[in-house]
């Protein structure tokens, strides 16, 4: 998904380079993120059970990075349909793309710790 509006943003007739620039720096920073924590995701550390513990193991780690990247989709169309609906680098748009990366960055980090 962060590649599609990726492509959307920079092939925009739209939006000025400013704008894209807000869009897409975040995007790719979300993406090496969650590509760290997709390798380094472990729910559990305890090693007290060892037959049902793979299984519950493996169906929690899909969980977690499926509301993960459900999150971070919102938060990166948030992005972009906010650079479409604002046509100036304003004060308002500064607070509303924080917010959004605030947004990001909280589910993250929520379901990393």
């Amino acid at each position: 998904m962060g590649a599609l509006f990726i492509g959307i943003a920079a092939e925009s007739k739209v939006l000025t380079n400013p704008h894209k620039m807000m869009i897409t720096f975040p995007i790719y920073i979300f993406i090496i993120i969650l590509l760290v924590l997709a390798f380094y995701f472990k729910p559990f550390e305890d090693h007290d059970f060892d037959e049902k513990k793979s299984e519950i193991e493996s169906d929690i780690d899909t969980q977690f990075k499926l509301a993960r990247t459900t999150g971070l989709i919102i938060g990166i169309g948030s992005l972009y349909m906010l650079a479409i609906r604002r046509d100036t680098i304003d004060g308002l748009y500064v607070l509303l793309w924080i917010t959004t990366l605030v947004h990001c960055f909280v589910y993250i980090i929520l379901y990393h710790v």
